[in-house]
């Protein structure tokens, strides 16, 4: 079922009483019109990138406040691009691993993100992680 690590506290854009903005990065564009989609319609702010290149570009400029991260991508994949994330001036935001490969519950382990989501993924888990770490405490309908 994955693993969780319990967040330290809410994002800026969720203290701030603003729009939480979430970073999605999956190289599967169904994957990720699907939970912008759905993040979007929960009123979210969501910022996609197929690749982990891409997504520090977005880093840089769009600020997100929770990171959806696949680890199995091309050009730069989750691995990598959470070691380049962590060397980035902080500070840096709960990471939510969603993937394929059980084995990588370890990404937790290993503090290198907060939450582990196997695929395929129950839409309801991911939009209840995603509530958590950004510090609403209900859903408004999925």
């Amino acid at each position: 079922m994955g693993q969780t690590r319990e967040p330290t506290g809410t994002t800026a854009g969720a203290a701030a009483g603003g729009t939480a903005r979430v970073l999605v990065i999956d190289d599967d564009e169904h994957v990720l019109g699907l939970l912008t989609e759905v993040l979007t319609g929960e009123g979210y702010d969501v910022v996609g990138a197929m690749d982990g290149a891409a997504a520090v570009a977005a880093i840089r400029t769009q600020r997100p406040d929770l990171i959806l991260l696949d680890l199995m991508m091309p050009v730069l994949d989750g691995w990598s691009f959470l070691e380049l994330y962590r060397q980035l001036p902080g500070p840096h935001v709960p990471v939510i691993v969603l993937t394929a490969a059980a084995r990588e519950a370890r990404v937790v382990a290993e503090g290198r993100a907060d939450s582990v989501v196997p695929k395929p993924f129950s839409v309801d888990r991911v939009l209840a992680l995603v509530n958590q770490y950004t510090g609403r405490t209900a859903s408004h309908g999925v």
